[in-house]
């Protein structure tokens, strides 16, 4: 799959109606991306103060949740083609639902499960559960800080059409629904859109010890609820695009 520059909109738009996938590229200078990469290393960096306030780990990647550390991620996200490709494609006003940077680490442990992202969480009888919303139609973002070796997301193609009340599946079941497709051989700087309804995974990241970092967010239509706030620095407010 070949990147498209980000400024071709409707191109981008059409590629995501029929297949529910696009590769881009352009939203970042070479430049950008490398200074985000390096803001990135140095806030996972034990050694970062700061890092006690925006690292959640976990036994196969650390995210960090408060991006306002890392002003290109703003940059990005606030992106005005990213958020036209958004809103012509979700026929909607649209909102930043979730957001964070990823680092995949190197584990032993299995695959993550195949899902998908049509949903929210919610309480209910005092118990946190997942409620899968059918008719909901939003995009996710993964932009690669650094070239993907291993570790890139993989994807159901055709998916985002079947089973929309299911949130988890197996991998039996997922071969049977379409043909497989991996971001890895993605160079930094390269990202995916795709419908959150295609059934997707983090790929594996246990054969080379390759560590993995990548911009994450999901963009959602007005309906569904705000999710997760920015905090942005004063100090970097005069550098977000007019759409922010």
């Amino acid at each position: 799959m070949e990147a498209i520059s980000i400024k071709e909109e409707d191109r981008i738009v059409d590629i995501l109606n029929s297949n529910g996938i696009v590769k881009f590229n352009n939203i970042l200078s070479e430049a950008d991306v490398n200074l985000m990469k390096d803001d990135v290393l140095r806030l996972l960096s034990p050694a970062t103060g700061d890092s006690r306030n925006c690292i959640i780990p976990s036994e196969g990647a650390n995210f960090i949740g408060h991006t306002m550390f890392v002003k290109n991620a703003i940059k990005a996200y606030t992106n005005q083609h990213v958020i036209s490709i958004g809103e012509k494609f979700c026929n909607s006003k649209i909102h930043l639902a979730n957001h964070r940077i990823y680092q995949n680490i190197e584990t032993k442990k299995e695959p993550q499960h195949w899902h998908k992202d049509n949903k929210v969480d919610i309480i209910k009888d005092g118990k946190l559960i997942t409620d899968m919303v059918s008719n909901d139609k939003g995009l996710i973002m993964i932009y690669y800080l650094e070239d993907v070796n291993e570790g890139g997301t993989e994807f159901i193609l055709g998916s985002q059409e079947k089973l929309n009340n299911t949130e988890s599946f197996s991998d039996l079941e997922v071969r049977k629904l379409g043909d497989f497709f991996s971001m890895n051989g993605s160079k930094a700087g390269e990202g995916v859109l795709y419908d959150y309804r295609m059934i997707h995974r983090a790929g594996p990241t246990y054969k080379s010890g390759h560590s993995r970092l990548s911009l994450f967010s999901q963009m959602s239509s007005n309906k569904m609820p705000a999710g997760e706030p920015i905090a942005v620095r004063t100090s970097d407010l005069g550098h977000l695009s007019e759409e922010a």
